[in-house]
């Protein structure tokens, strides 16, 4: 009769400190819902981190994300060399996020597979929960595995799920899977990926094929290209000679004559 469910749930979150129950509402978008959730006070964002986790630069965090069934569970496993994560053709097999760390170049490097994402009307049951568990992972994340099906067009959900990685300042790889049985060739891909996700333009593009485990490899070393980028400090003298230089080109505006 549905009584007693939300003391249930009140009383679930305390026992387990996951702090307020969030209720989902059918007509609210993805990004409004995400936006809404409370920040977990034990997952410290890039910005309100420790100096210790900052400093910790042996340690790379990594959040692979997407729609669903479009392989992430499959690309943590190749990444892995092992079968750790469930696979099934299936959509929604994973609700609970995966975590393995390996060991690449002195690095530790620890692959966070997170439930796959679905438009609003569709999501069901624990997946609302599985969703506010991948916002918490990206809190915590570095770098974004922003895994796209190529065999198919991407959707308006790619870029939504896509906005999640600048909303958490995250470095992102695209990687395009299913490249064994894709339609197109990588320069078209390549446009399409550039044009629909211009707001990633920094994001390097890797086409990989979990299944078949076709430049896993290459996405390795990519991952850590763009931690060295992501980790990279510009000194305050050069990032100031840069400004005086800009300033010198166009003059900073005066408000009521004095100067900003």
């Amino acid at each position: 009769h549905n009584r007693g469910i939300s003391q249930l749930l009140s009383g679930i979150s305390a026992y387990f400190g996951l702090g307020e129950v969030v209720e989902w509402s059918d007509e609210q978008s993805i990004e409004d819902f995400i936006d809404s959730l409370p920040s977990d006070g034990d997952l410290p964002t890039q910005e309100n981190a420790p100096d210790s986790q900052i400093k910790d630069t042996k340690h790379i965090k990594i959040g692979i994300i997407g729609r669903v069934n479009v392989g992430k569970s499959s690309l943590l496993n190749a990444l892995l060399g092992q079968n750790r994560s469930v696979v099934s053709d299936l959509e929604g097999t994973t609700l609970d996020p995966v975590n393995e760390v390996i060991e690449l170049d002195d690095f530790n490097v620890e692959f966070i597979d997170t439930a796959g994402i679905r438009r609003a009307g569709k999501i069901e049951g624990l997946e609302k929960y599985a969703l506010m568990r991948t916002n918490q992972i990206l809190e915590q994340s570095h770098i974004a595995l922003l895994v796209l099906d190529c065999s198919s067009a991407f959707v308006e959900l790619d870029e939504k799920i896509a906005s999640l990685t600048q909303k958490h300042n995250l470095g992102v790889i695209i990687v395009l899977n299913k490249y064994d049985i894709a339609k197109e060739d990588f320069k078209t891909l390549n446009n399409a990926v550039r044009t629909r996700f211009k707001f990633l333009y920094f994001a390097p593009i890797i086409c990989v094929s979990a299944l078949n485990k076709r430049n896993i490899a290459m996405l390795k070393n990519e991952i850590l290209k763009v931690w060295q980028h992501f980790m990279y400090r510009i000194p305050t003298s050069t990032l100031n000679d840069l400004i005086m230089r800009a300033c010198a080109k166009h003059h900073l505006p005066s408000d009521r004559g004095k100067i900003v």
